[in-house]
């Protein structure tokens, strides 16, 4: 827009010339057409080139993607003047710094002298500004962006045969465990079967992670990579800027804006429920076929189509890499895929911002701590989430009312799905069932929060209280449903459990000391991610707690356990396990 402007300017002047020369000046006549014809062609020939070549600004360089003028985009900074609390907690969200430019302040962790892995040295060095990584090999490769700033955060190193393609460095900083591990053991993958395989950074991340990125092939097949803004910016939820900028440019269009007639961009606020959960499903969901451009305030299945459980039936070797058997998501970051196939939305109105909130709007240390953690509506408690809508008994809960167990969302949304090395909570609300645990394989709310008893337990007071129609038979009906799940359970189940074993409300609920012995062995487990979260929660342990045993925990009084245990764990579920968080 600019060199077009420019261009136009350049006319004017142009124009001006004509004037000068009735007037008969001719010298100045001819030095004003000369630079106005100047200035509007070199102009639009910059901009018909821009068309065809990317343009590299100040803050790239060929070697990695670069962050440009796209049409219609004019970036946070024209938002600020009048939006400048939304920009403030923009500015503080983990939307803005999702990518960014790997920059002196910018890298979380501590970097160390040498990284082994597999017996190879790997090395990540600052050279002036630069972040230098050093390959096995001897090679030296410029760390060029970076993901992620909460719960973990990955280097991505250039490729310089291929243009602008970014591979990952093989290592990644935990912020919860406080240093780097290697990227096999934050993802849950088997052993053995390299490293964490996503792809490239253009190929994959920068769909999602960043505001109106682009990739494609240029000049003899070199990648090349382009954003509006390497954070998920005001454009990425609002749509491009510029009208709405111009609109507000003069006071007659602010005063129509406050008054609700403003229709330049999009405030998801103000969309229907259905259109603005899309505008978090753009990225938050699992989706195949042609992408399109879409634009906040689309029909999102216009542009992408999210039936891919019906496209998938029946392959199960990728289905599993994203959904349980009953089509439930089981990874992380896919939130509006779960909330698609729950009650509230289908049957209801419920769309994302009913719980959660991209701005912060109270100053209040709760309610920042809320807000910050996953960005929930400081406004309202866990349970006043569901409340808002839901008319709840008395007796309802069936728990003493200040309880975990009386928490609505430990029972409807309990952690059954997986990401960033952690349970989360499923988005698909549902109701506690040991069919589904049975037939699914998914774990129930009622036996992740009392971990000391067994599925025929659960199963007796839902059919006593009415949650369950009928009794069903379950298999180990004598062993606590957790240790099955821990000892017998698929990669996915174990990865679960590992969490589970020290989350505290559980913990509260079921007992304690008998946890170790579960996490001892987790913590010797094939896959590395489930390791990693083992070891981290049995370190976590305080040498002294109290020890209670139950029969059902296969775990005696003095630690040792009963050979059960062993049996469990020698029937295994070995099939292989890749979650494609």
């Amino acid at each position: 827009m600019i060199l077009i402007e420019a261009a136009a300017i350049g006319l004017v002047v142009a124009l001006a010339a004509v004037f000068l020369l009735e007037k008969r000046l001719r010298p100045l006549a001819a030095l004003t057409a000369s630079l106005g014809l100047g200035l509007g062609a070199g102009c639009l020939a910059a901009w018909a080139d821009s068309e065809r070549t990317p343009p590299l600004t100040e803050r790239g360089v060929r070697e990695r993607p670069v962050e440009i003028e796209m049409a219609g985009h004019v970036g946070p900074g024209a938002c600020q003047a009048c939006h400048p609390g939304e920009h403030a907690s923009w500015t503080d969200s983990w939307h803005r710094t999702m990518t960014q430019l790997v920059e002196p302040g910018t890298l979380l962790g501590p970097l160390q002298d040498s990284w082994e892995l597999d017996g190879q040295v790997w090395g990540l060095t600052w050279e002036g500004d630069e972040l230098i990584a050093t390959t096995p090999e001897g090679e030296s490769r410029r760390a060029m962006l970076l993901t992620g700033s909460h719960h973990a955060q990955d280097i991505w190193i250039e490729t310089p045969e291929t243009g602008q393609d970014l591979e990952l460095f093989p290592f990644e900083y935990r912020a919860d465990l406080g240093r780097w591990i290697p990227m096999r053991e934050a993802f849950l993958q088997p052993q053995g079967e390299g490293e964490h395989t996503i792809g490239t950074w253009n190929r994959n991340c920068i769909q999602c992670h960043t505001t109106s990125g682009e990739t494609w092939v240029y000049e003899e097949d070199v990648l090349l990579s382009r954003v509006a803004d390497f954070g998920i910016a005001c454009e990425a939820c609002h749509g491009p800027g510029e009208e709405h900028v111009a609109a507000h440019q003069e006071p007659l269009g602010r005063m129509l804006g406050e008054r609700g007639h403003d229709d330049t961009v999009v405030n998801p606020a103000d969309l229907d429920p259905r259109r603005s959960a899309e505008v978090c499903g753009q990225c938050h969901g699992i989706w195949h076929g042609p992408e399109g451009d879409y634009t906040p305030g689309d029909v999102l299945a216009d542009h992408r189509d999210y039936e891919i459980m019906d496209a998938l039936a029946g392959d199960w070797a990728k289905l599993d890499t994203w959904f349980w058997r009953d089509g439930q998501v089981r990874i992380s970051g896919r939130e509006y895929t779960g909330l698609r196939e729950s009650p509230c939305y289908q049957t209801g109105e419920a769309s994302c911002l009913d719980c959660h909130r991209m701005h912060q709007s109270d100053d209040d240390e709760r309610a920042a701590k809320v807000w910050a953690n996953d960005q929930l509506r400081e406004d309202l408690s866990e349970d006043e989430q569901c409340t808002q809508c839901h008319v709840v008994a008395d007796d309802h809960t069936r728990h003493d009312a200040d309880s975990e167990g009386a928490r609505c969302q430990n029972c409807h949304a309990p952690y059954t799905t997986w990401g960033v090395l952690k349970g989360i909570r499923s988005h698909t609300v549902g109701s506690p069932s040991v069919t589904e645990s049975l037939e699914v394989g998914r774990p129930n709310a009622c036996n992740l929060c009392h971990q000391d008893r067994t599925l025929a337990w659960t199963n007796q007071a839902l059919v006593a209280w009415g949650v369950q129609p009928v009794d069903v038979p379950a298999p180990h009906d004598e062993v606590a449903a957790v240790a099955v799940w821990s000892l017998s359970g698929d990669a996915g189940l174990r990865a679960l459990m590992a969490w589970h074993l020290g989350w505290a409300p559980a913990r509260e609920a079921s007992g304690t000391g008998w946890q170790r012995r579960y996490l001892d062995h987790l913590a010797r487990d094939p896959y590395p991610a489930v390791r990693t979260v083992a070891s981290k929660h049995l370190d976590a342990l305080p040498a002294d707690e109290a020890f209670s045993a139950r029969p059902e925990l296969l775990v005696r009084e003095d630690g040792s356990v009963d050979e059960r245990f062993g049996l469990l764990a020698a029937e295994r579920d070995d099939k292989r396990v890749v979650l494609a968080e």
